[in-house]
């Protein structure tokens, strides 16, 4: 083993690397290392692990590397390289974690990846592919984890996705141009924990579906045009434990059965047109750490209800009609670090219960107090907006 990651090393990878053919492990990640991966490193036949990660390395990604038929892992993220991926990587027959990211790699992904039956992660965010979906991921039902974003792909996302990847973990396709619906049997995967949808061109109305994953954690699928309104969760307690649904352009109110989403710690709904009042069900979602529901329309006066929200470190309020005064048990809140408040009709002074938080964590608090005689006064803002119109 030769292991050399992380030692602001300079140059070009030498010729005589190529010298050592029973060496199993390679690692010069993470250092200044420049030039192109040179033929040599065809000779390591016994490699198991190649990491050459986040250096600077230009040129394409040789066709060589389909004789180092030991490869277990290849991490080539990070760098300049360019061009396409050869169709002898397809020959690496025991590979089962790829790395490309952070390059300048672009389509077609060849057919010869899907020879790859033992590769459980295939990493390519942020490249330059193009197309549709790649099929040949689709014949690969080993992968538990699938980077594609930050590309340019398009099209719509295929219903096969589920049913061909079943061990599926981590998909995350992200920052892309996919339209239409997501597939909704993606929601029945047994193992899917993440699942990263955002910032597409999607248009759909959201189904309750999206709730009832058996293991999803994370669901992400912000910034996207969806529209219609925020679905019904339903009687059945769901797994998630962070959900953004921020930007889609919902209408409508929050559904009582939100209350439902009985591990939630991080729910992100800003920026969309919700209106109404907060239902008083949210009261028992005691797990909540951040809540955005700031840029829309809710109206009504601030919940006592906040008071319960123990594990709180941020409550984004800000820009809505909420009216009246300031609840003191928001002072009960010890872990709060940020309180915005300001864009609001509320009225009044911001309780010295919640001034004294700033003994604590409170680094962030927001109010209209910025004219002579607020409506809402504070004493202890750090940072005061006009009182909007």
């Amino acid at each position: 083993e030769i292991s050399l990651n992380s030692n602001n090393l300079g140059g070009t990878i030498p010729l005589e690397i190529g010298g050592f053919p029973a060496l199993e492990v390679l690692r010069m990640g993470n250092n200044q290392i420049g030039g192109s991966i040179p033929n040599s490193i065809g000779n390591l036949i016994a490699l198991s692990k190649l990491e050459l990660w986040r250096n600077k390395l230009v040129g394409t990604i040789p066709t060589f590397m389909g004789l180092l038929s030991s490869l277990g892992a290849l991490y080539l993220d990070e760098n300049n390289l360019s061009g396409t991926i050869p169709t002898q990587l397809g020959n690496l027959f025991n590979l089962n974690d790829l790395s490309i990211y952070g390059n300048n790699l672009v389509s077609p992904i060849p057919d010869q990846i899907a020879k790859l039956d033992r590769l459980e992660r295939f990493w390519a965010t942020d490249n330059a592919f193009t197309g549709a979906f790649p099929q040949a991921l689709l014949n690969i039902p080993a992968l538990t984890a699938v980077y594609l974003d930050f590309n340019q792909l398009e099209g719509t996302l295929p219903d096969t996705i589920a049913t061909s990847l079943p061990n599926l973990r981590d998909l995350r396709m992200s920052n892309n141009r996919f339209v239409g619906c997501p597939p909704s049997n993606l929601f029945s995967l047994p193992a899917l924990e993440i699942l990263y949808l955002d910032s597409n061109l999607f248009t759909c109305e959201l189904s309750p579906v999206i709730y009832t994953s058996p293991a999803l954690k994370d669901l992400q699928l912000f910034n996207n045009p969806f529209g219609g309104t925020l679905p019904d969760v339903g009687t059945t307690a769901s797994v998630l434990e962070v959900l953004k649904l921020d930007r889609l352009e919902l209408t409508g109110t929050i559904p009582p059965s939100i209350n439902n989403l009985k591990k939630i710690q991080s729910l992100d709904l800003e920026q969309n047109f919700l209106s109404g009042s907060l239902p008083f069900e949210m009261s028992t979602m005691t797990t909540i750490s951040s809540l955005r529901i700031n840029t829309n329309r809710f109206t009504g006066r601030l919940p006592e209800f906040f008071g319960f929200f123990s594990n709180a470190t941020s409550l984004y309020l800000h820009m809505n009609f909420f009216s009246g005064t300031v609840t003191t048990r928001l002072g009960r809140l010890t872990k709060l670090e940020a309180l915005t408040l300001h864009a609001n009709r509320l009225t009044g002074s911001v309780p010295t219960e919640i001034c004294n938080l700033k003994s604590k964590k409170l680094t962030e608090l927001t109010a209209d107090c910025a004219t002579t005689l607020p409506e809402l006064a504070c004493e202890c803002c750090t940072q005061c907006f006009s009182t909007p119109s």
